[in-house]
């Protein structure tokens, strides 16, 4: 007869009881052994991928029933190329499953799609016409701080050079924080941080998509009268930018969404806020050490109406969503890691 190969526990790192290492003696097929290390590097991401599917669905039906023009050359890379980068990452780590730091490659790809796919959701649905909810936000301002004087509070800390540089910078973290942060929690081996993280970021986006289609605002900018001559440090002009692309997508003169005319356009709840919060409850788990950061979420959080061009009830929302996404993706997360892919 011929010998019969014994895998010991060692060479199938389990991430959860649902998946046992076979016992001494008992032999494992190749395959099986490969379709468990699979299941292995899934577990724990799936429903990152399902939110990042839905707002694909999104965009699809929504581009399926408009007239809007889509521009696949410059458009289809900001799919493929994430695509591609987890495809490598999910192989790797597949190959050599005990390298955690290896789901930095995925981790990054998902969030790369979740951003650049909400980005181009959101200016698909910009289209649909729904009535500007400013003066609703206005007025939910007044009932929640009846003191605030959003024009005067703007201008105000614009013209302290200093501290509205320091907002920027805050606000501008998010191009770097999530990297940093994904890169840290996997060097520390906390796969199950890390796939919160990212989990809860891509459901924040799909409902803040879900919203804006019918919650569409200009910004406190606009309604306010601010211009950028209030503001002459701001750093970050987006604020500004946005709003001919809005217009443009609901009046028809602009009628095919390409790379170019991407701009961020969701007010109500604030994406920033949102992901200040989920940053911040991320880092909070990393000890005393990692304050700073947290802190520097919360200015992010608050720079977020006198740089971003949010109303106070936008930062509100924004925060209610990153933490409510925060804890229902840790408990979903945890789940998926306990008892494999569902």
């Amino acid at each position: 007869m011929g010998s019969v190969t014994v895998y010991s526990s060692s060479l199938l790192p389990p991430l959860s009881q649902a998946f046992v290492a076979p016992r001494a003696g008992q032999p494992v097929p190749g395959d099986a052994r490969i379709l468990s290390r699979i299941n292995h590097a899934l577990a724990g991401q799936g429903y990152a991928i399902g939110a990042i599917a839905t707002i694909v669905a999104i965009r699809l039906v929504v581009l399926q029933v408009s007239s809007l023009g889509y521009d696949h050359a410059s458009l289809d890379p900001m799919f493929w190329y994430p695509v591609a980068l987890w495809t490598t990452g999910f192989a790797l780590r597949v190959w050599k499953p005990e390298i955690t730091v290896l789901f930095l490659l995925e981790g990054t790809a998902l969030m790369l799609l979740a951003s650049g796919q909400t980005t181009i959701a959101t200016s698909a649905v910009a289209a649909g016409g729904a009535p500007f909810a400013d003066p609703w936000l206005s007025w939910a301002d007044s009932v929640i701080a009846p003191w605030l004087d959003w024009p005067a509070m703007v201008r105000a800390l614009a013209a302290r050079s200093e501290l509205y540089a320091m907002l920027n910078l805050a606000y501008t973290s998010l191009g770097w924080q999530p990297l940093l942060l994904l890169f840290l929690v996997l060097m520390l081996g906390r796969m199950e941080q890390a796939c919160t993280f990212v989990t809860a970021g891509a459901l924040s986006l799909a409902v803040c998509i879900a919203v804006f289609a019918w919650m569409p605002a200009r910004g406190a900018f606009a309604y306010y009268g601010i211009t950028m001559d209030d503001v002459p440090g701001i750093q970050v002009s987006l604020g500004f930018d946005f709003l001919p692309v809005l217009e443009g997508l609901r009046d028809g003169s602009l009628a095919v969404i390409a790379r170019d005319n991407l701009s961020g356009l969701v007010s109500f709840p604030s994406m920033h806020a949102s992901a200040a919060t989920i940053l911040a409850l991320a880092w909070s788990r990393l000890g005393k050490w990692a304050v700073p950061m947290v802190l520097l979420n919360v200015l992010m959080a608050l720079s977020a109406m006198p740089v971003g061009n949010h109303y106070l009830v936008d930062i509100i929302a924004g925060v209610a969503l990153g933490w409510a996404c925060y804890v229902v993706s840790r408990r979903l997360v945890k789940v998926s890691l306990d008892r494999g892919v569902r």
